[in-house]
C-alpha cells in the first residue's frame, strides 16, 4: 500500500503513471499487486466466499485505492485489455453503498 500512495502522489493521470511505472517494471508490479488483491477480494465476496462486512471492517478502504488508480486503469484499459479490474471497480461501489448503509444504521 505504501507504494500505491507514493506512486498515487507522484502520478497523478495515466501518461505520468506510464513514465514512472513502465509495464512490468517494479512499481507497476507492486501497484498490479495491490489491485489484483482487491480483485480476488471482490470475486470471493461476488460470490460468498468472503464476507463483505468482514472485509470492509478490516480491509484499507478499497474506495481509496480506486480513486488513485482509476486514472491509471482506464488508460490500461484503453492501452491493453477492456475489462481490466473491473471488479474493483464494482468493490469500491459497494463499498460506498456498504458505508452509506452502515451510516443509515447508527
Amino acid at each position: 500500500m505504501a507504494v500505491l500512495r507514493q506512486v498515487a502522489g507522484e502520478c497523478p493521470d495515466y501518461e505520468s503513471f506510464r513514465a514512472r511505472c513502465p509495464l512490468w517494471s517494479e512499481p507497476y508490479s507492486d501497484v498490479d499487486r495491490v489491485l489484483c488483491t482487491y480483485e480476488t477480494a471482490a470475486i470471493l465476496i461476488r460470490h460468498g466466499g468472503l464476507n463483505e462486512d468482514l472485509f470492509f471492517e478490516q480491509i484499507p478502504r478499497v474506495i481509496d485505492v480506486w480513486d488513485a488508480a482509476a486514472p491509471w486503469v482506464e488508460g490500461l484499459r484503453k492501452d491493453h485489455r477492456a475489462g481490466l479490474f473491473r471488479s474493483v471497480d464494482w468493490l469500491a461501489a459497494r463499498m460506498t453503498e456498504w458505508e452509506r448503509n452502515q451510516t443509515g444504521s447508527s
